[in-house]
């Protein structure tokens, strides 16, 4: 039956990653045509990457989202905790958010195309292997980013992780809330569970994407605010993960 199920899957997933492919170039070509542009009206040219994205995936695979919460917060930049399961929920977060400073791995600069237009939306692209350094990088470039008005966004696992794995809260963005004071906000989702990571196979359905209350910082402790964040994400992750779907 497994076997059967992905034959039924593999059309729509190659049709689903075909035109991700055809969006990226062309979204990623226009970003880097027309980089002299100020960084707020560029920054839409990446929120409609991201879009065309979930549209082609909707279309194509029949997965959407189902967004519940506050996402826009007017008036103040936000430092973002969200999971990491796939390549969906990035999509989607580049489509609600607004102007953003993305925290990822350097290795993602070295990418044609992608990693170039990528390099020139004010990332915080970190040598994962650099340590303390990496930490400090990441508090550093995080509060100019706020400063500046953009949201920072951070997978405060670090990486992606399978769906019903083991939660792994890294320091840094706790770190970066302890300094600057700027409130967290968090976010739970199940996209892992639809779209595995590093998996080609797009599962059909409505995954499940929560924005929470924000959590003020100012006068806590980096562990005592990771925790907040974590219990908060992790709550909500048991009320909208199914096992059934997590070895897909």
């Amino acid at each position: 039956m497994k076997l059967l199920q992905r034959l039924l899957l593999f059309i729509p997933s190659l049709l689903n990653t075909v035109w991700i492919m055809i969006v990226t170039t062309v979204m990623g070509s226009l970003y880097i045509i027309t980089s002299w542009l100020p960084y707020r009206p560029q920054y839409i040219i990446a929120r409609t990457w991201g879009g065309l994205c979930t549209v082609g995936t909707a279309i194509f695979c029949f997965l959407s989202f189902k967004v519940t919460g506050t996402i826009k917060t007017p008036g103040q930049p936000v430092i973002v905790f969200a999971k990491h399961q796939s390549a969906f929920e990035i999509f989607e977060l580049m489509r609600l958010l607004g102007p953003t400073s993305w925290v990822a791995k350097r290795e993602l600069l070295r990418l044609p195309l992608f990693g170039w237009a990528f390099g020139l939306s004010k990332p915080i692209c970190l040598d994962r292997s650099a340590g303390v350094s990496a930490v400090e990088q990441l508090v550093s470039q995080g509060k100019q980013a706020l400063e500046a008005g953009r949201n920072v966004l951070i997978f405060p696992e670090g990486t992606r992780k399978a769906a019903g794995a083991e939660p792994n809260y890294r320091i840094g963005g706790a770190l970066l809330a302890e300094r600057s004071g700027y409130p967290i906000l968090p976010v739970a989702h199940n996209a892992g569970e639809y779209w595995p990571r590093a998996s080609f196979f797009v599962w059909p359905g409505r995954a499940r994407m929560i924005f929470g209350p924000l959590i003020e910082t100012q006068g806590k402790k980096a562990a005592a605010i990771n925790r907040e964040a974590q219990d908060w994400i992790e709550g909500r992750m048991a009320e909208i993960s199914d096992p059934r779907r997590w070895n897909r």
